[in-house]
Formats: C-alpha cells, structure tokens, sequence
C-alpha cells in the first residue's frame, strides 16, 4: 500500500458518504451508494476476510463523535472547540533519530593507555618500558511499544441525530505537541478532520497515548525486562535516567569501564530556597568541562534538562545564589559587605525564565522543560517531602561532541525493510510510514475494523562520561503544575465520551 495509509482510503470514502446524506438522496440512493462505497473500499485495500478477527469487538467500541451517543450531539453546539489535553513536552523531540536494524550494536571507545609495564633501562640499549591501550564498549537495545485504535464500524461513522447535531465544528488548539511529530508519535498523524472523522479521532488517541508512554521511556525505561511483557508484546529500551551511571561496564565481556561512568550527585532532598544548588551544579559543569578539555573532543553542545517546577524554583534563587558563591563569601569577622540589588536579581531571574537558560561558570547554558522526568511529591514519598514539596533529578545530556558528531539520539527499528515480507501473504494488510520509523496494520471483518501503530525506538546515548545528574533535589510549590501522565497525581480530565446515547422519539410504532 506504498506510504498511502489507511485512513486516508476511510476518509475518501467517508467524504462520499456524507457527501450523499447531506445532498439529501433517497434511502434507496443512500443505500445502493453505500453498499457501492463498501465494495469499493474493499477493493482500494485489497481486504478481503483478514487475520485475527477475535480481536476485534462485535461493533463498534471507539468513540463516536456525532450520532447516537457522539461526543459532539449536543444541540446548539459552538462550534469553536477548546481543548484543555496537557501535552507532554521534552528532550525527546530535540534529538535526531536514525535507522537502524542492528539488535546488538557496539559503541567502542579507547578508555586510556595502561600502567607503564617494566623498569627504567641501566643501559641505552636495554630495554625501556612498555605499555598497552585499552579499549570499551557500549551497546544499546531496541524498545517495542504499540497503540491500537478502538474496533471501528464503518456506517457508524456517518449517523448524525437530527439536523441539530452540526458537523462544522473547529479545533482552537492542537492537542498534539507538534514539536513530537516523528519522534514521539507519526507525523502523518495530525488533528485535521479529527472532529468528524472518526477514524482520525482513533487515530489521535492512539499518537496521544504513544506520546505520552514514549516520552515517559525516554527517561524511566527499564530495559531488565521487569516490566516487559512475557510475550514481547511490549518491550521497554533503557532511559537516560539509567544509562547516566556509574558502574558502566565494556558490552562485550561486562569487564568494569569507570572511564565511561557519568558523574552522579545526590542532593540528599535539600531544598533548594535554602542550600546552594548553584554551588553543586557549578561544580559538575567544572568537571565536565575539564574532562571534555582533557580527552580532547570539546567544545561540548549540549542541554540542562529538567522539570518545569525545578527550574521555576532555581531561577527564583539562582540570581543570589550564582552572584554570593563561596570564593565571594564574606570572611567572618570582616567588615565587608555584599550589597544585593532586587530590581537586578529579579531582571535576571525574569530573563533566564523567559529564555530558558541558566549561567554555569560564566557559561551560558539552555534548559530543556521535560515534562517525563521523574517528581516525587508527599503521596509518592512522605518521608523525605512535605505538602507542597516535591524533587527530581537535574541533568546535563551532551548532543555533539567535536565536529557536529551526534552522540545523544534515536534509533529506530526500520520497518520499510520489512513489510515487502508481508506481499507474500494473502489477506495481511501492513504498511509503514514516516521513513519505516512506523509500521502499521490493519485487522477486520466486513465493515468492522481496528489500526495498529508500532515502532521499536532506543536512545543511544554515546558517551555517559560527558552527562551528568543531580538526584534528589527538593524545591517548594504553593500550585503544582497539571501534568499530562494519566498516572500522575497532577492530571486531570472530566466530561464524558459518551453523549445522548438514545434521543428520545416517540411514535406509533415505538
């Protein structure tokens, strides 16, 4: 089906469709059209009778936007829709992504040059001493995730109550993060035609969840397996949270690598308002500069990456923190001091949130807002944090290295590689988009059908020695953000999916 997909064929012919009914045409009409638009979808798809029909529900189960129980039924609805869905939002759609297919690849380093091996020679021509250089490995592993579209009917997609049910209605605002497009969900999804097509709309919901799981991963994946399906049906990729780490160890023979450790520091859940966050954070920029100096692979591109509430609150004291460090410290006992001007700090607080950055030694640095990373509150964690406290980990990803060479991004699994397998069986309908980053299917049964989005990601993150991580830093919220992980204590939605299921009617033969 080349990189034509689905629901593009739904969308044709449920324009036709709709076409007819709002032409008026007689039911006769209606009906040999309909039957005319069936048979001409399954001959577009080349669907016949497919594969794994007990998944599919016995009808219709997704959400119906006009019609009999649509969302959207309600009489005299404006026709300007709001949408109040939090996106996720983060480091995952700065990255770049490349294809690959290797399960098991190997990054490879020289680690050093070892200890010198013998003695000093008596004599010009004995022997001097010898040495050997070392050399690690890292590797990487492919995730597995998918999100399915509810079992979809196709004539109930086209039902409308009465006259009063409208269908001109517009979407304000995206609910999806267009900056994830290719990264966190498949660009050739998008909200265009979401508010009548519900194909579209299944389609949506299926990018929505993607999204969130996917930008959660990027972060917290476990790649032990503990949360993987027996299956393989899910299979989580390691997070960054986990590769920026001590204890790295060489991919082909777990020999210990402590030249390929990042640099990890624990705040012990101080609060930032009242202990110097800027003093440790100026100390882990120091060490990464001078390591990136020493191997030779400076200058450094990369990102502070951290919550939105932790850098609200850093900003609220960098400016008299970074400007009353240690070294400018007032001796005790000395008859200096240190004159503080508010209007400058908050100018500088203002600007640093408004540009998104903070200072590190005289360097400037930009902050990346990443609503995946892990907070702890007092529900998670009662005994290290108060009502309205909360704490997370601060961290430095290094993007390019000397160069422009790339050494923090995706890899994806390229599935354009394998769907010319699928033309080989009767009945299967498969396709992949977005470069084979994507691979879709699609399961049915007459005019009952169900989509699959797919892709295997991983994020490689070539050299954990240049990253480094502040765990457990405490700040103070009065109002938490919302958040947009279900499972978060900060989420929030209402309403209903579910609308006027049965207009009242009365007549004779009622």
């Amino acid at each position: 089906m080349n990189e034509s997909t689905f629901v593009e064929a739904i969308q044709a012919q449920t324009k036709a469709l709709t076409d007819l009914i709002s032409a008026g045409q007689q039911k006769e009409a209606q009906g040999t059209a309909f039957a005319k638009t069936v048979n001409d979808l399954v001959a577009a798809l080349k669907q016949g009778d497919l594969v794994n029909k007990d998944a599919l529900a016995a009808g219709h189960a997704g959400t119906l936007l006009h019609g009999p129980g649509g969302m959207f039924n309600t009489p005299g609805l404006s026709s300007a829709l709001i949408s109040t869905h939090v996106k996720s939002r983060g480091l995952g759609y700065l990255l770049p992504a490349f294809p690959s297919n290797e399960v098991a690849p190997y990054f490879g380093f020289i680690t050093g040059f070892g200890e010198e091996i013998g003695s000093e020679p008596n004599a010009p021509c004995d022997d001097a001493p010898t040495g050997y250089m070392k050399s690690g490995t890292l590797t990487a592993k492919f995730g597995h995730v998918s999100r399915d579209t509810q079992t979809i009917r196709l004539p109930d997609t086209i039902k409308k109550i009465n006259r009063a049910d409208f269908t001109d209605l517009t979407l304000i605002n995206s609910v999806l993060n267009q900056n994830g497009a290719d990264t966190l969900y498949p660009p050739s999804v998008n909200e265009a035609g979401m508010l009548d097509m519900v194909t579209k709309a299944e389609q949506v919901i299926a990018a929505v969840n993607m999204e969130r799981k996917v930008s959660k991963l990027l972060w917290s994946g476990d790649a032990t397996g503990a949360n993987d399906t027996p299956g393989g049906g899910y299979v989580e990729f390691p997070g960054l949270d986990n590769q920026i780490a001590t204890g790295q160890v060489d991919a082909e023979n777990n020999q210990a690598m402590p030249a390929a450790d990042s640099l990890v520091l624990d705040f012990g859940y101080q609060d930032v308002a009242t202990s110097d966050i800027v003093e440790f954070m100026e100390e882990a920029e120091d060490f990464n500069y001078n390591l990136a100096e020493d191997t030779g692979v400076g200058p450094v591109e990369g990102a502070l990456v951290m919550r939105p509430n932790t850098f609200r609150s850093l900003t609220s004291v960098w400016p008299i923190q970074y400007n009353t460090q240690p070294e400018m410290a007032i001796i005790a006992g000395s008859e200096a001091r240190v004159i503080i001007d508010a209007r400058a700090n908050i100018t500088d607080r203002d600007a640093m949130r408004n540009g998104l950055y903070l200072d590190l030694n005289g360097k400037r640095f930009n902050v990346v807002l990443d609503t995946g990373i892990v907070e702890e509150n007092n529900a998670t964690n009662p005994s290290d944090l108060n009502a309205y406290e909360y704490a997370s980990s601060i961290y430095y990803i290094p993007l390019k290295i000397v160069g422009g060479l790339p050494v923090t991004y995706w890899e994806y699994l390229n599935h354009q590689l394998s769907v010319p397998q699928t033309q080989l069986l009767q009945g299967m309908q498969t396709w992949w988009t977005d470069g084979g980053r994507w691979l879709w299917s699609m399961d049915g049964k007459f005019t009952c059908f169900k989509v699959k989005m797919e892709t295997d990601p991983r994020i490689v993150l070539r050299t954990p020695h240049l990253a480094w991580k502040i765990q457990n830093v405490k700040y103070t919220r009065m109002v938490a953000l919302r958040d947009p992980d279900p499972e978060n204590d900060y989420w929030v939605n209402g309403g209903v999916s579910i609308r006027n299921l049965s207009p009242t009617q009365y007549a004779a033969w009622l």
